[in-house]
């Protein structure tokens, strides 16, 4: 009876599959009552566990149908603190992927229900159906996440509780059923699937953050009565959900809640009292909205870019438009507001579309403050109804036009030509003009022309933006006295007939780019002194502007001391011969004053984007602001002032020909993009420098780099895309790499990152395809997103024990085989996407890691052990400063059930037969260098490799010196250090100094030193640490201090050489100093001190200052021609470039006497070195260019021929050219290929034009001629079942080639032996056979021709020769010899 009803059950269960699911799902609603049996109850209660409960009798045959039991419990595993739930599934291969899961199993013979999923339960298991059980209550956070092969799910009504991103990412998901007991749906409960229609259950008050985030399918969704909220990025990217009906009891609709959904129409509830910012944005196909009663504010954004839109009211409750709340609702054409409108934020309006009517009836002008909000010749409506052209504040600001319509008549319009040519009146309804209003007039482009009153003060920014018209008509613009102000960007875009802008008395600010058009044109500032009004050009960067002072300088400087830029060349109609020394300002050399101004700043832009070539700043000058040579595409040399602290943001952004530069000692700051984009080869960065800017040295060509240990902050992007680079050592001291710090960098092969660092940021380190080895500082805790990404040439990375995150695609497109996951590490993600091993290690626990949630964390297809499944070898380095070793601590730990049976140590040494769980050993080792240690257990081989790094020690540098007896009172422990110039420093590196102090007390030091004669050993000491900064290293020295009569003075030159060695003198005496020291381009200008009275230990340091020399350039004939050039011995930018010469190859600049070209800048360095020199000549070298002259023979035997000539030597040879052509007759050489041009005479010299030439034979026909083609070897071949032999090559007769001849109609008669003598070119056997005529008959007479070729009608015959039947012939190739001969018959 069981089995027939079991039978019945399988056969209902198929039916119903074939039945459509909507129909299986309108029969489940009904739940009929469904009988239990006796055979039922007792299958249940013998089976190990419990199978899952069947409410309906269509749900139970469906389920039998599709599942035949619940999932054996083994697959699971159970919390131990709540063995009611579910924390894992099982990773074995025979884990079935279409779950059910039981009601209960048994445990210890007790029986215990299921009753919570818990988190990350399932997550990312590949399953592809899951039926959960009629007793689940809770379904943990992420439970299902990842399973991107479950397409539906049913969610029983005794869940009260669903976990965030419970099925997030569950992408084929696109059915579910949802409890009745729920109250929310949680965040991301269903982001990123496939969910296309969905009943939400009443009773849920609340939908969370992202909970259907890019949910690209949904389409219709049933909200509750009972929903009050709806979170942010909630419906986000819904684009396929057209409608939606919004409960009456909504409260909240957050930020991004529809952004990007398919919305078309849109109603929203009257509880709805503020529409959060961004929550519409970017609905492209809403249409129309119905505004709630009660609303009072729209945030910003709101419905921005909602292109659909054209008209709306919005209801008399509204107080508040945030900024950009309509942005870009380009079809927007009108908006009406009620009487409660208060505030419209900046750009509301922004892009919506052009003309746009703005209904404020219940408005005063300007009560809602910003007319017009962003918007395009916008129609303002107010409450005013004056029939002035112009809207006016009651304070005399100009707002703007009035639309043409605003009252019936409007034939006061027609004066100003509709709005073309504005003459704002000074007086407006009693009210007097004083301002125009931020974008008064912007994008008007019907403005002609406008003329301003005489009581208008100021001008708002961007007022005539962008009218493209304004100055057509007068080709001026004029303001007058009254004009004290114009706001930023005020007349940008004007039009380009404007040549001339007039300002009055008054003015005294203009703001940014007020001006910026590319016109050129004069700006008159008569008024004014040079740079009274700060900001020039004020963006006209084409203008030539013309203050009041009349100075004869090249340059503007202000009353401050600030450089402006360059005077227009011919200011003030003074003569512009002043300005030919410096090259039309291509070498500018700033002096130290300028009218009696000492220049101590260099404005902004100063000289952007002109073509200087080289720039001398003053040591005067402690400040530069931004952009000062900006895209200056010519500069190669700059020299900058000594007491600049700061290179400023863009500084020599663009310089494309600025290889390199010398930084000034006392530099702390490089700023953003400072030399981005320009040329730079090298540089060095001073010990004073703290701070590097954002891309500060992107795309530059730099090769290598030292960062100074001072240095605590950099930018990002830093050197990202520097094609050459290829070493960069990096501050101690560092914290992190910041993010792009060296992307792309295709030349990087290694770097040394420091134990300071912290954090490796995003894209740090990404397309680095050259970079092999990277060893990560053992304090690392954080790699952001990114960092290694295409590290190509990567192919292990070691993560230190103390990281906690690992970013997305950390080391995707490198080439690791094995990675280890350390213990503390906490965000990993997608961190192993890109993986190129099968198997990783984490250094955690299965059942406790935090990490395991996402595993395998991107690395597809890769199996994951944890703790107690792979072998661990965990090892340590303790250094010992005192003996100068260091030790390896290893710990190797085997996987459970397993045994260690050997360890190979790093010196080869095997240690066998070990058969232990754990394994720990100490291995002394030397300094700098890895090692390798391999664990061997049952079943597989593991390898560790520690790297040592070599000891760090200290060192201390001091001289012993001698003091008078007058100066021992005065001793102090700074003063000690000065004059035993003491420094110290660690690693063996001088760049990195520590401090050092007196360790003798002063007091026993002075005691000691209290007679002339006495003296004192006295210790010095500097403290360091050890690598891991775990153990203290002190080093010490001795020196002597002495009490004498006598003192010693040494003289050293500039870079510490001795140039005289210490010697005795009296105290109170003079120093008597060595010869004038020489340097190299440089003139020794005295000792850093006094010579006399010397009073103790002195050592004297020479000084010096750089040479300046006269270059001159020589062209020797050549264009352009350069004028002299005073240079230093260390500046670049010598060669002025290549001039060009006629008919000759320019080959470099020669120093005059001598015949080394100067191909680069330091070859003059050497030239420079002789003291005596104080100007040199450069010579330009030339080499005259080659010409070919081709002799074409055309048509003739011979090959053409190519003879070469100069401007120098331009005589050619060319009678000894022989030419022949069959048939014809050399004529001579023409300069024209059809013999129509020249005919060359004098062949012995023939002086050809300075260019490539060609010269042609000229032929003349002779009667025709023929010739015979006859192949070296005629190879004759049997003919396959014929016993003819015939010749394949073919031998033809063939007329004169000349193509004028005029040929008779000739025959041609062919003779030749009778008979030949053929032999087997394999059997060698021979044959003689007869030729066979033309009519294939034995040729036997020989006195006859053998065949006649009739030339008629053609210029070429071919013939085949043949032979008679031999019945001996095998097949095969036959050789052998006949004379021809040829008859010319009639």
């Amino acid at each position: 009876m069981k089995r027939k009803f079991l039978t019945c059950l399988l056969m209902i269960g198929m039916l119903l599959m074939m039945i459509p699911q909507n129909l299986i799902h309108a029969v489940t609603m009904i739940r009929p009552e469904a009988p239990s049996t006796e055979s039922n109850h007792k299958h249940e209660k013998t089976a190990l566990y419990v199978g899952k409960k069947i409410d309906t009798v269509v749900q139970r045959t469906a389920l039998l149908s599709a599942v035949s039991v619940p999932t054996d419990p083994t697959f699971f595993t159970f919390d131990t603190a709540n063995p009611g739930m579910i924390v894992n599934y099982s990773a074995r291969p025979d884990a079935p992927k279409d779950i059910v899961i039981p009601d209960s199993y048994i445990k210890d013979g007790k029986t215990i229900e299921i009753t919570a999923i818990g988190q990350s339960a399932f997550s990312g298991q590949q399953l592809t159906s899951v039926v959960l059980n009629d007793n689940l209550i809770t379904i943990g956070n992420s439970a299902f996440s990842g399973n991107t092969g479950i397409t539906s799910i049913v969610i029983p009504n005794s869940v009260t509780s669903l976990g965030r991103n419970a099925f997030n990412g569950c992408s084929s998901l696109s059915s579910v059923t949802l409890s009745n007991q729920l109250t929310e749906l949680p965040a991301s409960v269903f982001e990123e699937t496939k969910v296309d229609n969905l009943i939400v259950p009443e009773g849920i008050l609340s939908i969370g953050t992202r909970a259907f985030y890019k949910d690209s399918a949904l389409k219709n969704i049933q909200l509750p009565s009972t929903l009050t909220s709806i979170g942010s990025y909630a419906f986000y990217n819904t684009g396929s959900l057209q409608s939606i009906v919004l409960p009456s009891n909504l409260q909240l609709i957050s930020e991004y809640a529809f952004a990007y959904s398919g919305l078309t129409s849109l109603s929203l509830p009257d509880t709805i009292t503020s529409i959060s910012s961004n929550s519409f944005y970017f609905c492209t196909s809403l249409q129309y909205i119905k505004w709630p009663v009660n609303l009072k504010s729209v945030k910003s954004s709101a419905f921005s870019s909602c292109f659909k839109l054209t008209d709306i009211t919005l209801p008399e409750s509204v107080e508040t438009i945030d900024n950009k709340a309509f942005y870009s609702c380009s079809s927007l054409q009108k908006i009406v507001f009620g009487s409660s409108i208060k505030t419209i934020g900046q750009n509301a309006f922004d892009g919506t579309k052009s003309g746009i009517e703005i209904h404020l009836e219940y408005k005063a002008v300007n009560d809602v403050v910003g007319a017009p909000w962003g918007a395009v010749n916008a129609q303002i409506y107010w409450q005013s109804n004056d029939d002035s052209c112009f809207y006016i504040s009651n304070d005399g600001k100009i707002l703007g036009f009035k639309p043409l319509n605003h009252t019936t008549n409007s034939s006061q319009h027609t004066a100003s030509q509709n709005h073309t040519i504005v003459n704002i009146p000074s007086v407006i309804n009693g009210i007097t003009v004083t301002s125009i209003a931020d974008n008064a007039f912007n994008s008007n482009s019907s403005i002609l022309a406008v003329s301003f009153p005489n009581t208008l003060k100021s001008i708002g920014t961007r007022a005539f933006y962008q009218c493209g018209k304004l100055g057509l008509n007068d080709k001026k613009i004029v303001f007058p006295d009254s004009v004290t102000d114009i706001g930023e960007e005020a007349f940008v875009s004007f039009s380009l007939a404007v040549t001339q802008i007039q300002f009055g008395s008054g003015i005294k600010t203009i703001g940014k780019n007020a001006f910026n058009v590319t016109n050129t044109m004069k700006i008159y500032l008569l008024s004014k002194n040079v740079n009274e009004v700060i900001g020039s050009p004020w963006g006209a960067n084409k203008a030539s502007i013309y203050w009041k002072d009349s100075d004869n300088s090249c340059f503007y400087v202000d009353d401050e001391g600030t450089l402006i830029g360059f005077k227009p060349l011919d200011h003030n109609g003074q003569d512009t011969s002043q300005h030919t020394d410096s090259q039309n300002h291509t070498v500018v050399t700033i002096p130290e004053e300028v009218r009696g101004i000492k220049i101590t700043k260099i404005g902004e832009s100063a000289f952007a984007k002109t073509d200087i070539t080289s720039i001398y700043f003053p040591d005067t000058v402690t400040e530069i602001a931004d952009e000062a040579c900006n895209n200056c595409t010519s500069l190669s040399y700059v020299r900058l002032p000594r007491n600049l602290k700061t290179i400023p943001k863009n500084m020599f952004y663009g310089c494309t020909q600025l290889k390199s530069i010398i930084l000034p000692d006392g530099l702390t700051t490089i700023s953003d993009y400072a030399f981005s984009y320009s040329s730079l080869e090298a540089v060095t960065l001073p010990d004073t420098l703290q701070s590097i800017g954002t891309y500060a040295f992107q795309k530059t060509q730099l090769t290598s780099l030292r960062i100074p240990n001072s240095v605590t902050k950099l930018g990002a992007g830093i050197f990202g895309y520097c094609p050459e680079l290829t070493e960069v050592i990096l501050p101690n001291t560092l914290k992190q790499i910041p993010s792009s710090m060296f992307t792309s960098n295709k030349k990087l092969q290694t770097i040394v990152l420091p134990e300071s660092i912290k954090t490796i940021n995003s894209y740090a380190f990404s397309n680095c395809s050259a970079l092999t080895t990277l060893t990560l500082p053992s304090g690392l805790t954080e790699i952001y997103d990114s960092a290694f990404q295409g590290c190509t040439s990567i192919n292990a990375l070691n993560l230190p024990e103390g990281l906690i995150r690992l970013g997305e695609n950390a080391i995707n497109g490198t080439n690791i085989t094995q990675i280890k996951l350390p213990s503390t590490l906490e965000y990993a993600s997608k961190s192993l996407t890109g993986y190129k091993g099968n198997i990783i290690y984490v250094h955690q626990a299965r059942d406790s890691s935090s990490i395991a949630w996402a595993q395998p964390w991107g690395a597809e297809g890769a199996t994951v052990y944890y703790d107690g499944e792979y072998t661990d070898i965990t090892t340590s380095v303790t250094y010992d400063a005192a003996h100068s070793r260091a030790v390896i601590h290893a710990v190797i730990t085997a996987p459970e059930n397993a045994n260690i049976k050997s360890v190979t140590l790093p010196d080869g040494e095997k240690k066998d037969f070990l058969n232990v769980p754990v394994y720990e050993f100490d291995y002394p080792v030397t300094m700098n260098g890895e090692y390798s240690i391999t664990a061997s257990t049952n079943s597989a081989d593991t390898t560790q490799t520690v790297t040592v790094q070599e000891l760090v020690y200290a060192c201390i540098e001091a001289n012993s010196f001698s003091i008078s007896l007058d100066k021992v009172a005065g001793l102090t422990e700074q003063s000690i250090l000065n004059s035993a110039q003491a420094h110290a420093y660690r690693n063996n590196d001088e760049q990195t100094p520590i401090t050092v102090t007196l360790e003798t007390p002063l007091q026993d030091i002075k005691q000691a030193l209290n007679a002339s004669g006495n003296r004192i050993t006295a210790v010095l000491s500097a403290k360091t640490k050890t690598p891991d900064d775990k153990m203290d290293i002190t080093v010490k020295k001795e020196i002597i201090i002495s009490v004498s009569n006598v003192v010693r003075v040494t003289f050293k030159d500039w870079d510490g050489t001795t140039l005289k060695e210490a010697v005795e003198i009296a105290v109170g005496n003079s120093a008597i100093p060595p010869a004038d020291p020489k340097r190299k381009g440089y003139t020794f200008t005295g000792w850093d001190r006094p010579l006399t009275n010397i009073q103790e230990d002195t050592v004297f340091i020479a000084q010096y200052m750089q040479k300046q020399y006269l270059v001159k350039y020589d062209t020797k004939g050549g264009t352009p021609t350069y004028t002299d050039k005073p240079v230093t011995w260390e500046q670049n930018g010598l060669l002025p470039g290549t001039p060009s010469k006629e008919h000759y190859e320019f080959l470099g600049w020669l120093v005059a006497g001598s015949d080394e070209n100067i191909t680069d800048e330091t070859a003059f360095k050497e030239i420079a070195s002789d003291d005596q020199i104080s100007s040199v000549t450069l010579t330009a070298a030339w080499k005259p260019v080659s010409y070919n002259l081709h002799l074409v023979t055309n048509g003739g035997r011979e090959p053409d021929t190519v003879r070469s000539f100069t401007i120098e030597n331009n005589n050619v040879d060319i009678s000894d050219v022989k030419v022949t052509k069959t048939g014809n007759s050399f004529s001579g050489w023409n300069t024209k290929q059809d013999g129509s041009g020249d005919t060359i005479e004098n062949l012995k010299n023939y002086k050809p034009p300075l260019q490539d030439t060609y010269l042609y034979a000229d032929w003349t026909a002779q009667d025709a001629s023929y010739y015979v083609s006859i192949p070296n070897r005629i190879t004759l071949k049997n003919l396959s079942g014929s016993g003819f032999a015939g010749s394949t090559e073919i031998i033809r007769v063939d007329e004169s080639h000349a193509e004028d001849a005029t040929m008779p109609d000739k025959t041609v008669e062919i003779y030749c032996t009778p008979s030949i003598t053929l032999t087997n070119a394999e059997s060698k056997h021979a044959y003689t056979v007869t030729v066979l005529n033309a009519e294939q008959k034995p040729y036997v007479d020989a006195s006859k021709p053998l065949m006649i070729l009739s030339m008629k009608g053609t210029k070429q015959k071919e013939f085949h020769l043949r032979t008679a039947t031999n019945s001996q012939w095998k097949r095969g190739i036959y050789e052998g010899s006949l004379m021809f001969s040829f008859k010319l018959g009639e």
